[in-house]
């Protein structure tokens, strides 16, 4: 059986250059080296949308789904960004990032772009390095679950 076009707009960086598409029948002219984000996040609503900067791993963005624009920027690191989960109700982005010497965890309000909450794991000498491996939202948006690769959560 054939799908059914579906007409969606397409997601932009304030350069203009289209980040990604809904779209599957059109998908965007992207230069050669511009690759999709490894890990995106939709609000329950789905009129949200954050995901890992395509370009830059240690940033996330936080998009406007029926415009397909960005709306700002809500978190920068200095570590890699590995693990993105936008809360249900699109008021919290949980944003998960490692480096040879740690691997963090925040919560970022999707409003401000302040970081509310973070949480250090520093590697152990010697020991294997602890990551985050997955992360998630209550449905209600109040918790937010983490779970790290040493078997802990929080």
């Amino acid at each position: 059986t054939r799908g059914v076009p579906v007409r969606a707009p397409v997601l932009r960086y304030p350069s203009g250059l289209p980040a990604m598409t809904t779209n599957p029948q059109k998908p965007p002219s992207q230069p050669a080296m511009t690759r999709f984000p490894d890990q995106v996040s939709f609000s329950a609503d789905r009129s949200r949308l954050a995901a890992i900067d395509i370009n830059i791993a240690n940033a996330v963005n936080l998009y406007d789904v029926s415009e397909g624009r960005l709306i700002r920027q809500v978190c920068k690191s200095l570590d890699k960004i590995r693990l993105v989960a936008l809360s249900p109700d699109g008021n919290w982005v949980a944003v998960c990032a490692d480096s040879v010497r740690r691997a963090v965890f925040r919560l970022v309000s999707a409003e401000s772009g302040e970081v509310v909450l973070e949480r250090d794991f520093p590697h152990a000498e010697g020991d294997p390095a602890v990551t985050v491996s997955a992360i998630t939202f209550h449905p209600t948006s109040a918790k937010v679950a983490v779970a790290l690769s040493d078997g802990t959560l929080f």
